[in-house]
């Protein structure tokens, strides 16, 4: 016989589950630059990043020890040969935004089924010898994909802390789970009812 205070606990549990929103912070340090630099592997962090079979075009991950710009944390740091580069997500999310380094200024154009929905500030890089600078996305809504754009004609840039956060349940999503729950518990009840 199923037990109404177990399956609600369960419930619960469940809910808590659904509720808890994961952040993720890509900062390129698990990656083998070897003291140099290295294609981006193209699903790094569960994303596609803006692959090239001219790989110097494409994204790249740069030792920082090769490059006058700071990094964020750690050692490495993304890089990318242009003035516009992009990362697309297998599942909307919430992205934060990114530390930058350089001689330039940068923003993101964000997309959501290839539509876009937002466009960032234009936010000053940390130059050589100064400290990363963070560039916000100033948009919370869900995207699918990120465009980093540079200005001022220089493509000498690099980025590290890449930050989104995967998206939490819809309202409606809580309201079918209690709705679930309201009914399971109310088939036991009866069921007990009807064994008395």
């Amino acid at each position: 016989m199923l037990n109404v205070k177990k399956i609600l606990v369960a419930a619960s549990v469940f809910a808590a589950t659904l509720a808890s929103a994961n952040t993720t912070v890509l900062t390129f340090d698990d990656l083998q630059t070897n003291g140099g630099v290295v294609q981006m592997p193209q699903h790094y962090g569960g994303l596609t990043w803006d692959f090239s079979s001219n790989w110097s075009i494409g994204w790249q991950v740069w030792d920082t020890a090769q490059y006058s710009y700071p990094a964020a944390s750690g050692d490495n740091v993304a890089f990318a040969h242009s003035n516009e580069i992009g990362v697309s997500f297998a599942n909307a999310s919430v992205f934060n935004g990114a530390f930058f380094g350089g001689h330039t200024t940068a923003s993101f154009d964000l997309y959501l089924n290839n539509q876009l929905v937002a466009s960032s500030p234009v936010g000053s890089m940390g130059t050589s010898g100064n400290a990363a600078q963070w560039i916000g996305s100033g948009y919370s809504g869900l995207v699918d994909r990120v465009h980093v754009k540079t200005y001022g004609g220089r493509s000498d840039w690099v980025m590290d802390n890449f930050t989104f956060t995967t998206a939490v349940p819809e309202p409606e999503t809580y309201a079918m789970l209690l709705a679930g729950i309201g009914l399971i518990g109310s088939i036991v009840k009866r069921r007990k009812q009807n064994a008395v």
